[in-house]
């Protein structure tokens, strides 16, 4: 800054201006050191630790000085950027780190809900339990962005060696006092980082750090298997590059890992290798699953087609009801109308008998389309299952693979996949009052041979 310019400048301007400036600075330095001195009173008086708060704003002070004068001067003498430009930036890193702070200790200050598997914990009271949060939340990453960018910016921009290495000191010192306060009011979390090369994470491959037992947790399992795996295939690969960097991986993630993580990862990469192979459209498997799927549709459209017919048998030596009960468009003269809409006005009961037939027929055709769902349902899943086809003869074994793989196939999921097959079941829980007479709309071989002997 050229002061011989600006004080040529003060001296240019009138007594009255030089005065009435002079003693507006002189105001707002009185009640900037006013504010200054009743916090700092305050911050003493409601301390517990007189020595650690004194100490604290002592340190600070001289650390945000420094930061300040060394990235103006970075910005001001390096990038030559104006004067009030370069204070600015300086003053918005050093306002940036107090933010920081002040959502770090908002963030220790939050209580939530303590939830174990799942479950909230209630109190003695009847009330949830409720725990701090843990680590530093989301303003921990843009404190360290903020507060090593300034310091080196600071550093960077000094005039000597000299001057370099006495900021250097100044900055660790401030850093440490930070890290030192932010410690002691925020409530540390147990889980690992999840950046592969944080530094605490680098500290226990070097062997400089031992973690805590309840921080060797795998949280992470899956993703490891399938790194795992992906490493697996790089090392098969044929190109030299991609071999050496399936290695590197697979040696970092196994040295933290457990055996059985390891041994998951075999198997995943065996079952991938092997559906290569049966994933070609020549492959037997492909060509079980299509003809399975050709057979399966066909069985849909005809069910489709005798629901839309809707023919059931009247009581009473009733004609079933016809869809179409228009003129006949065969002949040349088309029929008198009158006589059936005189009909229509004489018997009433022949439309409402008539309405509850073409409704039982709807029902009967939909029972008959929800059996074959679920028939295809079942043979699909468990083909999933044990990566051959299925063929059920009789629906006890139906009823019976049900009731033997819970986990593979349940009444629940049969609900959930019929919205998803093309045939949706209609009403919830149809399944339970369609399976167990099952073979009335559905018979399967076994039990049109059952149903022959018995008549």
């Amino acid at each position: 800054m050229n002061f011989d310019r600006l004080n040529d400048y003060v001296e240019s301007w009138p007594p009255w201006v030089f005065f009435m400036t002079t003693a507006a600075v002189a105001l707002v330095a009185l009640a900037a050191l006013g504010i200054l001195i009743w916090t700092t009173y305050k911050a003493i008086r409601d301390a517990t630790n007189s020595k650690l708060e004194i100490g604290f704003a002592v340190g600070q002070t001289v650390v945000t000085v420094v930061i300040i004068q060394g990235v103006y001067e970075f910005f001001h003498k390096i990038l030559n950027q104006p004067t009030l430009e370069a204070a600015l930036v300086a003053v918005s890193f050093e306002s940036a780190v107090w933010v920081s702070v002040g959502f770090i200790f908002d963030h220790a200050r939050r209580t939530v809900a303590l939830v174990v598997d799942g479950q909230t914990v209630i109190g003695e009271d009847g009330q949830p339990k409720m725990v701090h949060l843990t680590g530093w939340g989301m303003a921990a990453a843009p404190f360290w962005i903020f507060i090593l960018s300034g310091g080196a910016l600071a550093i960077i921009g000094s005039g000597n060696v000299k001057v370099a290495v006495g900021r250097a000191f100044i900055i660790v010192v401030g850093v440490t006092l930070w890290f030192m306060r932010l410690k002691r009011v925020t409530h540390r979390s147990n889980r690992r980082s999840r950046f592969a090369y944080s530094p605490m994470r680098l500290a226990e491959r070097w062997g400089w750090y031992e973690p805590a037992p309840e921080q060797q947790v795998d949280e992470n399992r899956e993703w490891k298997i399938a790194q795992l795996t992906r490493a697996i295939r790089l090392m098969n690969s044929e190109k030299k590059r991609h071999k050496g960097k399936g290695k590197k991986l697979l040696t970092r993630l196994a040295e933290s890992t457990t055996p059985d993580v390891l041994r998951a990862a075999q198997h995943r990469y065996a079952a991938v290798y092997a559906l290569e192979e049966e994933a070609l459209i020549t492959s037997p498997v492909m060509v079980a699953t299509i003809e399975a799927a050709k057979t399966t549709s066909t069985a849909i459209a005809e069910i489709l087609q005798h629901q839309a017919i809707a023919a059931a048998a009247v009581a009473g030596g009733q004609v079933p009801k016809q869809l179409d009960r228009g003129p006949d468009r065969s002949s040349d003269r088309a029929p008198d109308r009158a006589p059936d809409r005189q009909r229509d006005r004489v018997d009433p009961d022949t439309k409402a008998r008539d309405k509850q037939v073409g409704s039982i027929s709807d029902q009967a055709a939909k029972d008959q389309l929800a059996a074959r769902t679920i028939l295809m349902i079942v043979q699909r899943e468990m083909e999933k299952k044990l990566g051959e086809p299925v063929e059920y003869t009789s629906w006890d074994d139906v009823r019976g693979a049900i009731t033997a793989n819970p986990d593979v196939i349940s009444i629940n999921k049969i609900e959930a996949l019929s919205k998803t097959s093309g045939c949706p079941m209609g009403k919830p829980k149809i399944t339970r009052r369609i399976l167990p007479d099952a073979e009335k709309l559905h018979p399967l071989p076994d039990d049109l041979e059952i149903q022959a002997a018995a008549g």
